[in-house]
């Protein structure tokens, strides 16, 4: 039986923990589109952390949108020096 690839950019962490952790679709692991519902989860949590701390919601948005703007480039970076 072969080991499933984590397609997820951190090291050490299964990508069905990541599914658990954040409530995420079990179908998303081990393909490369976890990444993408791991950045979504974080962007969504970050406007809750914005506006919870008195942001209005546009200033918000703009915040977790810089934030998401940096885990994209990350990931990107993570997976062509990964090579898939």
């Amino acid at each position: 039986m072969s080991e499933k690839k984590s397609y997820n950019v951190t090291p050490d962490i299964d990508d069905m923990e990541y599914v658990d952790m954040m409530g995420l679709d079990p179908e998303l692991a081990y393909t490369p589109e976890i990444n993408d519902a791991i950045l979504q989860h974080i962007y969504s949590e970050n406007i809750k952390h914005y506006t919870d701390r008195g942001d209005e919601l546009d200033l918000a948005t703009q915040k977790a949108q810089v934030h998401l703007n940096q885990g994209k480039a990350t990931v990107t970076h993570t997976i062509e020096k990964r090579g898939y």
